[in-house]
This record gives structure tokens, sequence and C-alpha cells, in this order.
């Protein structure tokens, strides 16, 4: 399969960032202690200090016996949890037990 060197954000642009306007944060995402369908919502301004993410590279989730994926999506601008089997948890459900860290790239 061919490798697509083009950002999905910019559609067009180049990935290289030769300018080094990005700005970077790392930083621990806590689990909710109720998770509502379809992703936590972030203000990307108030919670990183960016108003346009580019990239967001979780890490595992873990609560020190089972795992969690969290995915930040594009469109909505939340923050989803998924099962190891790829399914969201589902409504309600106490993910304060889990957390990761993670890598955001924006302007």
């Amino acid at each position: 399969m061919p490798i697509n060197l083009t950002n999905d954000v910019l559609v067009g642009t180049p990935f290289r960032d030769k300018t080094a306007e990005y700005m970077r944060r790392v930083f621990r995402w806590d689990g909710p202690t109720s998770y509502p369908t379809g992703g936590e919502v972030i203000n990307l301004l108030n919670t990183f200090g960016l108003g346009r993410i580019m990239f967001i590279n979780p890490e595992a989730a873990y609560n020190g016996t089972d795992i969690r994926i969290a995915r930040y999506n594009f469109t909505t601008q939340k923050m989803q949890w998924f099962d190891l089997a790829g399914a969201e948890i589902a409504n309600g459900t106490n993910l304060s037990a889990y957390t990761f860290r993670a890598e955001a790239l924006g302007r």
C-alpha cells in the first residue's frame, strides 16, 4: 500500500513542518465518571490552549487490570473510548479509574 504524505486536516499540505509553527502539548487524561455516548466534548482552546488540533497520539488507557483505547474524533472534536474489540464504551460507564498519556500538536 502506498504512503500518503499529506496532512489529513489541511488537504494537499505536506506533512513536514519546516516553519515550526505547531505547538506541542503532552498531557495525562483521566477517564470520566460517566462516559457520554459519542465521546467527551473537548474545548480545544481551554483544554490545550490551541484553536486547532492537527494530531493527538494517545497511548492505551489502563486501570491496573484492563485496557481501553481512546481516540480523538476530529469531526466531532470529542475523545471517544473503545474496548479492545473496537466497540464504543456504553453510555454512563464509569471510566474514572482509567488514565492515559498523550501528545497533541496544533496551533
